[in-house]
């Protein structure tokens, strides 16, 4: 692998791992009605790589899964980033 490739796992890596963490905590949050985390802190978050842990996290924990916008959104964020990373493989790399 190369450096850019390098860093742009790790970049998405942690991503994705903080949109997960902030999944579980807002749906703990959600539970014990207490602050909750919001969802405009979701999107930016998936638009910056972590749509699929976002959407992982969605099915796994039952989580913003009555919220149209999450269930449509979220995904139609993943579709775009996996065609522009497709986009991206074949046309620059």
């Amino acid at each position: 692998m190369e450096y850019f490739e390098i860093n742009i796992l790790v970049y998405t890596t942690i991503v994705s791992l903080l949109s997960f963490i902030l999944m579980i905590v807002d749906k703990m949050s959600a539970k014990k009605r207490k602050q909750r985390i919001r969802e405009s802190t979701f999107f930016v978050l998936a638009l910056l790589g972590g749509s699929a842990a976002v959407y992982f996290a969605m099915g796994l924990f039952n989580h913003k899964t009555q919220k149209n916008g999450f269930v449509f959104g979220i995904p139609l964020i993943f579709a775009v980033q996996c065609v522009a990373l497709y986009l991206v493989n074949k046309y620059v790399f």
